[in-house]
């Protein structure tokens, strides 16, 4: 699972509920930062916040879905005051 968002607050906070869910999860605070994580980690899941302040959250997404090791994964842009859904699926990789 690979967290986005360029709020540290929120970022530390939704970490800490889904690691305290069994879940391996990495963070990223730019759109920079969560495609080169993406594209080294390879995680099933992303969630990331849509008004990051380099790229925002759907060109990522665009960015992650031309790429071939990321095309096939889920990735779940969301408005800042929105919260995550997440699935059992994300559980078995970062």
């Amino acid at each position: 699972m690979l967290l986005v968002d360029d709020a540290g607050d929120a970022l530390e906070l939704y970490s800490e509920v889904l690691s305290r869910q069994g879940l391996n999860v990495a963070i990223a605070s730019s759109g920079a930062q969560a495609l080169a994580k993406a594209l080294t980690l390879v995680p099933q899941a992303i969630i990331l916040d849509v008004s990051l302040p380099d790229l925002d959250g759907i060109e990522v997404c665009r960015r992650l879905k031309a790429a071939e090791q990321t095309r096939l994964t889920t990735a779940h842009p969301r408005e800042s005051d929105g919260g995550p859904r997440l699935t059992d699926a994300a559980r078995r990789r970062p």
